[in-house]
């Protein structure tokens, strides 16, 4: 992969650029994290979009987007069962042999968390579903999978969420992210105590949560002000974010949280954005018509090489409405390679 190359789509027009950050490697690897949109969901809330796809026609876009990455994990939110048995045989070639953790969110939700794995370069060691819980009969859920590579002597723990939407509750979606950060943690943990190999970790998903929020604060800090877990945030009226052009990147003007060292929770996994790099985090991976405008999705990452990103769409196109005939869902896929 260059700086140059692209994903293409079923017309072969060029629609992503791939940035590029150092040289490939042998053992480096692809990675997908996609909110891919429930069909329960987008039928029961038809007001915020512009362009409805027919569900046959949405699932065909799907898989053939996810085919194009040829990644090697994918993580997926919002995921129906019988979406994930259709994209389990779709997004791979014929020889690949696909393992699939799967975390269902509680009832009354249908959908969950997946985690697709090509189980010619890995092999899952564990897997662990998290159930967490938003309160207001609105579960959320995460899923933590340690991996073992099998073109070298490494542990890779990915972990995928979806945490709750609500825009004026931060407080319980920080609380759900300490949670599942807990959870990663103790895989880590637990590796550590059974093998002298390498932990990498990566942590992927919709997170429901901005640049300039607590949550992200935390993730990327290590630390947050024990304050922050009982404020509850303000509806910012689905107003579209402000970004600026940074090599030919929309990028969130947002200012970062102010946190505060002292009174702190904490975690010690190191994790860095990957869409961070040099310029700074994306503007939008979302794009409602009459929703959310922003950017909510990230892949983080710790003790690995960043090979390289697929950059999101400018602005322009994305106001057009998600879902559109190019990108099937109201958000974007994350693609990134690591070695």
């Amino acid at each position: 992969m260059s700086n140059e190359s692209c994903v293409k789509n079923k017309n072969h027009k060029l629609l992503r650029k791939w940035t590029k950050f150092n040289k490939e490697k042998k053992n480096a690897f692809t990675i997908v994290s996609y909110n891919i949109l429930s069909q329960k969901c987008l039928d029961n809330h038809l007001y915020l979009y512009k362009n409805i796809l027919q569900s046959e026609t949405r699932i065909k876009k799907l898989c053939h987007e996810l085919k194009n990455y040829a990644a090697q994990i994918i993580c997926l939110q919002e995921v129906e069962p019988h979406i994930l048995k259709i994209l389990r045989k779709c997004v791979w070639s014929r020889n690949s042999e696909i393992d699939v953790a799967y975390a269902q969110c509680n009832p009354p939700r249908t959908d969950g968390c997946a985690i697709l794995i090509d189980s010619q370069r890995f092999s899952i060691i564990n897997i662990k579903r998290i159930n967490l819980n938003a309160g207001e009969n609105k579960p959320n859920t995460g899923i933590v999978v340690t991996l073992n590579d099998k073109q070298g002597e490494n542990i890779l723990i990915i972990a995928c969420t979806h945490l709750l939407f609500n825009p004026k509750r931060g407080d319980i979606r920080l609380n759900q992210c300490i949670s599942f950060i807990n959870e990663i943690e103790e895989a880590k943990s637990k590796v550590k105590m059974n093998t002298q190999k390498n932990v990498k970790v990566i942590v992927t998903g919709d997170f429901n949560s901005y640049p300039n929020s607590a949550i992200y604060s935390y993730l990327i800090k290590g630390y947050i002000n024990k304050d922050a877990l009982t404020k509850r945030t303000i509806n910012d009226n689905n107003r579209e974010h402000p970004f600026n052009y940074v090599n030919q990147r929309c990028i969130t003007d947002l200012k970062p949280y102010p946190n505060i060292n002292c009174n702190l929770i904490s975690h010690s996994l190191q994790l860095k954005s990957i869409y961070a790099i040099n310029e700074g985090e994306n503007a939008f991976t979302t794009y409602i018509p009459n929703g959310t405008k922003a950017c909510v999705d990230y892949i983080f990452a710790s003790n690995l090489i960043p090979i390289g990103r697929l950059e999101i769409p400018l602005v322009e196109e994305l106001r057009k409405g998600l879902p559109s005939q190019k990108y099937p869902s109201d958000h974007i896929a994350l693609v990134a390679r690591f070695a």
